[in-house]
């Protein structure tokens, strides 16, 4: 029996408490980011645990770090935070 291990999650540390950063482009609109804030928070297994928003030319940059339960929680996330109106890419980083 080989022990797995999410990568990114530190030895030691619970498989529920991973983080996953997330780097969010969209229009630079409060009520998008209000809009992502709220899908993550209703998101089963995933809590916000901070970002930040640069905004530049009408886009903003948001670095989202999530604490997710599992893979598929997070699975579940990301296509309603690429469909949410406003928003031009998601993408894992790390």
């Amino acid at each position: 029996i080989h022990k797995a291990e999410w990568v990114g999650i530190a030895r030691g540390q619970a498989a529920q408490d991973a983080e996953q950063l997330l780097r969010i482009v969209g229009e630079d609109d409060i009520s998008v980011v209000s809009n992502l804030t709220t899908r993550i928070g209703k998101e089963k297994g995933v809590k916000l645990k901070n970002f930040s928003i640069e905004s530049d030319d009408g886009l903003f940059v948001g670095l989202f770090t999530l604490s997710v339960s599992d893979r598929s929680s997070l699975k579940r996330l990301l296509p309603l935070l690429e469909g949410a109106k406003g928003v031009k890419s998601v993408t894992c980083v790390g």
